[in-house]
């Protein structure tokens, strides 16, 4: 093996080698060789008819002989070609393709477009008397002696089919001699410089996009597991913190507590009637001829109380009022009903007379806002 042939094993993979005939197919692997029979169905050269079915049976073949393909040649039995014997002036290979491209549609049974075809020198003796190449007798002497290679190219297309299936890359499609000997040609359609170019191009820029791709997501793996370590250990230096947070919301909810027990105490404060102060400011207001039946604070709450009492004349009563409105404890005291009654109904002494009876109502001032009013 040269060295291009050994790089390129080592690069594309070993090149396998499937010569058919008949009744069987022999793959040669690199030193291994397995000759396998054909089932009935793909006899006679029908496997050519049932591409994909040949594919699957060869597949599950390949694997048990634990054989992957990825490049592949075939190498075809001369009754499946058709060989031919011409003498023509002696002729380069570029001269021989423009031969095969205008004249051999003259010497090939198939229709023109429809087969491929190879011209190569062929020695003086070899072929002749074989029933499966012709000839074909030159009209001038010194004419050298060629033989026309030509396959229909549905074969072709059918074994490329075949080689896909196998996920294989079809690498050169050849036949046998009458001897058994195989031909130094490739029946594969030729593919130009320019289109060979772009396919390679495309290959190696998928290549590299592929190659990018993984460095990209190795990257970005590389880079999430570091966020993630990061993420970790400061989780970690967190934790003794976390009572220390535990402890500060328990405290921010109890002085939230505090505050609206508070505020819900000044409010009862407020509402509510504080006696000791209130009989002693009522005492010092409370003029002469006057004195008092009843003081209560109001049922509905709020910071005002009534005094029900008499007085020696109506003058007496807002002269009450007027002191309590002085004084600081007390804002709006008002006489609210008077009338005039005997002094037998309410004297325990069995005095008599006229007296005047009156109810006053006034507002309580909250402690500390008595001098500001």
């Amino acid at each position: 093996m040269d060295k291009k042939n050994y790089i390129l094993n080592r690069i594309l993979g070993e090149e396998t080698s499937l010569f058919t005939d008949e009744t069987k197919i022999r793959v040669c692997h690199g030193k291994r060789q397995h000759e396998i029979e054909f089932p009935k169905t793909f006899c006679n050269f029908n496997y050519l008819n049932h591409p994909e079915e040949m594919a699957g049976w060869l597949q599950a073949v390949l694997e048990e002989k634990h054989i992957r393909i990825r490049r592949c040649r075939f190498v075809l039995d001369c009754r499946q070609a058709y060989l031919q014997q011409i003498r023509l002036p002696d002729m380069n290979p570029e001269t021989r393709e423009k031969w095969i491209r205008w004249e051999s549609s003259r010497y090939v049974p198939f229709e023109p477009g429809t087969y491929r075809a190879a011209l190569l020198p062929w020695e003086e003796g070899t072929g002749e008397g074989t029933p499966e190449i012709s000839w074909q007798e030159g009209e001038e002497t010194g004419e050298k002696l060629f033989l026309l290679a030509a396959l229909p190219r549905e074969t072709v297309d059918a074994l490329t089919q075949w080689a896909d299936m196998l996920q294989a890359r079809l690498t050169a499609v050849t036949v046998k001699e009458p001897g058994g000997t195989e031909l130094p040609v490739n029946l594969l359609p030729g593919v130009e410089w320019k289109q060979k170019t772009v396919i390679w191009g495309y290959k190696g820029l998928t290549a590299i996009c592929v190659a990018a791709s993984f460095v990209l997501s190795a990257h970005s793996a590389l880079g999430w597991y570091r966020q993630r370590q990061a993420l970790q250990e400061i989780s970690r230096q967190l934790v003794p913190y976390a009572a220390v947070k535990k402890e500060y919301g328990e405290e921010v909810q109890l002085d939230r507590r505090i505050r609206e027990y508070s505020k819900a105490l000044q409010t009862i404060a407020e509402k509510s009637v504080v006696w000791v102060p209130v009989l002693s400011a009522v005492a010092e207001s409370l003029p002469e001829d006057c004195w008092l039946e009843e003081i209560r604070g109001k049922q509905d709450g709020t910071p005002e109380i009534e005094i029900r009492g008499c007085a020696a004349d109506l003058s007496r009563s807002r002269q009450f009022a007027d002191r309590l409105n002085d004084s600081n404890g007390f804002s709006r005291a008002r006489i609210g009903e008077s009338r005039e009654k005997n002094l037998s109904q309410t004297s325990r002494n069995g005095d008599s007379g006229a007296v005047t009876s009156f109810v006053l109502k006034a507002g309580l001032v909250p402690e500390g806002k008595g001098d500001a009013r």
